[in-house]
């Protein structure tokens, strides 16, 4: 801080405390014993009453003159105090304190369970706006779907041709006949099999709120996103989704200090089990800091949710997960059958009941403290 504005704060805070300090002192005398501390006519009265004979012969008269001694040694007692005082972190934790508590209540407010309709209604609602046209404002196509039916309406529908005989060539012209390639009756192709990452999300709250369990969704600890944290009593279930709708083979050993891999046909993608043990490490680290000790302990514990897709080689990674200790559910679409179903274990961990309040005001806290 330069030498300028060292000699503003001591000046203002001088001044501010005079007016204070000074302030107090006579409304304390005027409370106590009603008596103006700056006025001329009190202090005169007071010292013809000495002068008169007026003996000191009760505690609040002997308080009385204690303190009026005392103003001035307590004023410069008090100023030396102001002036050292280091103001700007004293503000700072109180506010910080109360933009905590309102990021809480924000997260607690957003996490809170909607009706299940409510949900289904968003949710169909994200899932029409990523089906826009063409790539198109929802405007844009909007208005193309209007031009298009109009232009159904309005167009006459032309009366069939009638039929006339083709003409053949003569003999000596007619091409050989080409060879028929193409079957008659076309064979019928299944349609692909695709959920969408939202009926994956939607199909998990249904279980939850079946169970009345309490389910947190899109958490980001550290650098890592979360697609859910379940909350039971004892225990906070960090939970990833695996890429939805694909066939992967899982890879959890990474090459040359590499982040692991998984891979399918088309693609690959970083481990969603190794993205969950980094962010429980540090998740369970806050959460042990900001617990107090009659809330402890809870337990953090991962798990690896195959939503619509087919680990390959589930019988392989199992073991590697099992040594990562995280668990591994499926959906009713994930695969393969192998993996133990997601709605048990929800209807099994909802039997130990919740948290107290205090508890989840805390886990909270620490879910807010993790967030970059």
């Amino acid at each position: 801080m330069s030498f300028a504005l060292k000699l503003f704060r001591f000046i203002f805070l001088s001044i501010l405390w005079v007016l204070i300090y000074f302030s107090a002192v006579k409304i304390f005398f005027l409370y106590f014993w009603n008596f103006d501390f700056y006025s001329p006519d009190d202090w005169s009265y007071l010292s013809s009453q000495w002068q008169g004979g007026w003996v000191i012969d009760s505690l609040g008269e002997l308080a009385f003159f204690i303190f009026a001694f005392a103003v001035l040694p307590v004023y410069l007692l008090s100023w030396f105090w102001v002036i050292r005082l280091k103001w700007s972190k004293i503000w700072q934790k109180p506010w910080g304190y109360f933009k905590e508590r309102a990021r809480v209540k924000r997260r607690l407010a957003l996490d809170a369970f909607p009706e299940p309709s409510v949900m289904a209604k968003e949710l169909l609602a994200k899932k029409n706006t990523g089906k826009n046209m063409s790539g198109r404002s929802p405007l844009h196509a909007k208005s193309d779907l209007k031009n298009i039916a109009k232009e159904t309406v309005e167009t006459p529908v032309a009366p069939p041709a009638p039929e006339v005989e083709p003409v053949l060539p003569k003999r000596e012209e007619r091409l050989e006949p080409l060879p028929r390639i193409i079957s008659d009756t076309p064979e019928t192709l299944a349609e692909p099999k695709y959920v969408s990452r939202i009926d994956v999300k939607y199909e998990v709250l249904q279980i939850t709120e079946k169970h009345g369990v309490r389910l947190l969704q899109d958490l980001k600890i550290g650098k890592d996103a979360i697609d859910f944290a379940v909350l039971a009593k004892g225990v906070v279930y960090l939970i990833n989704l695996e890429p939805v709708g694909n066939e992967w083979i899982a890879d959890e050993s990474g090459f040359d200090n590499d982040e692991p891999l998984w891979f399918s046909e088309t693609k690959y993608e970083e481990s969603p089990v190794y993205k969950l043990n980094r962010a429980a490490r540090l998740f369970s680290s806050v959460l042990d800091d900001v617990l107090p000790a009659e809330h402890r302990p809870i337990e953090v514990k991962k798990i690896i949710l195959i939503g619509a897709g087919s680990i390959l080689n589930y019988a392989d990674i199992k073991d590697v997960w099992d040594e990562k200790e995280v668990a591994s559910y499926r959906l009713a679409n994930g695969s393969p059958s192998e993996i133990p179903a997601f709605s048990d274990f929800i209807a099994d961990i909802s039997a130990l009941g919740p948290n107290t309040q205090e508890a989840i005001e805390m886990i909270y806290t620490a879910f807010v403290a993790v967030e970059p």
